[in-house]
């Protein structure tokens, strides 16, 4: 994306926005000319848009598309959208769920996207997740799959664009991302605490979700 572009799109934001409510992530790609923007309200609450000239590469992306060629179009279409739109919470497990990724290498495992299906084409199955096992010499990577509670919490973090793939050996691997990485901070303070007390009890051979809720951490 040019500069003069990602321009634009600040300045329309930033004439639209409410005063609770910002921006928190704004990440631009240049190879596809997309942007993905995270905001954030007084509530605690987020919300992911993408900004580009072309749909989402993967379908079980769920954030919506504005097309930004045209200022006043994506101005109208913006603020129609604000009134209208759902605000999202990010709760304990999907900080510990990402945590996990971040520090996943440190203790050697990764995450895969099951693509035993063709994951990114117009495939109505859910995306299944996995965890890789090390990498010894001359054996075979060992494959984990999670439980449908955690593969839950991925693809809700997956449709919201705070965790993306990226092929390698003819596999799909995790990582958070900017926006992602920015969730992380912005909710430290409320739930750094518990995260610190789970990590020390965390098997990394056989992850699973923490059994607190966002309710009972919140209080």
């Amino acid at each position: 994306m040019k500069d003069h572009q990602e321009i634009q799109i600040r300045v329309v934001l930033a004439s639209i926005l409410t005063n609770d409510q910002r921006i928190i992530s704004f990440h631009t790609t240049r190879k596809s000319e997309s942007a993905y923007v995270l905001l954030g309200n007084n509530q605690g609450e987020f919300l992911a848009i993408r900004l580009s000239t072309h749909k989402a590469f993967s379908v079980f992306m769920s954030i919506p598309t504005f097309d930004y060629t045209d200022k006043v179009q994506l101005t109208e279409k913006l603020r129609d959208f604000l009134r209208r739109a759902s605000w999202l919470q990010f709760n304990y497990h999907d900080y510990f769920a990402l945590s996990m990724i971040v520090f996943a290498k440190q203790h050697g495992t990764e995450f895969q996207i099951d693509d035993s299906y063709t994951i990114f084409s117009e495939a109505s199955q859910g995306m299944v997740f996995y965890q890789l096992l090390g990498r010894p010499r001359g054996k075979q990577v060992v494959l984990h799959a999670f439980e449908e509670d955690y593969n839950r919490v991925l693809r809700r973090l997956y449709a919201q664009a705070l965790i993306a793939s990226h092929s390698t050996d003819n596999t799909f691997k995790l990582y958070v991302t900017e926006a992602g990485i920015h969730l992380l901070d912005w909710f430290s303070t409320t739930y750094i605490e518990t995260f610190a007390n789970d990590y020390l009890n965390v098997n990394w051979f056989d992850l699973k979700l923490p059994k607190q809720s966002a309710d009972e951490i919140s209080k």
